[in-house]
């Protein structure tokens, strides 16, 4: 099994070629990345640079997150 980090780095291997493109926020340049059941990679994109903005646990209140990123 796979533990969070490998999960992580695969992650950040598959972002970069923006050939996948994940759930975006509404209203924000921000995406949402599922690593694991229990984390989340929110991501951003400006002028072809990959922003890493934070890493959620998914049981965190998701209201108070998309308002902590706008």
């Amino acid at each position: 099994m796979e533990d969070f980090f490998e999960k992580f780095k695969k992650a950040i291997t598959i972002l970069p070629d923006k050939k996948v493109i994940f759930q975006k926020y509404e209203d924000t340049n921000f995406h949402k990345l599922l690593i694991t059941k229990y984390n989340s990679l929110i991501y951003s994109y400006e002028e072809n640079v990959l922003y890493i903005h934070r890493v959620l646990q998914n049981f965190q209140d998701p209201d108070e997150n998309y308002h902590a990123l706008k």
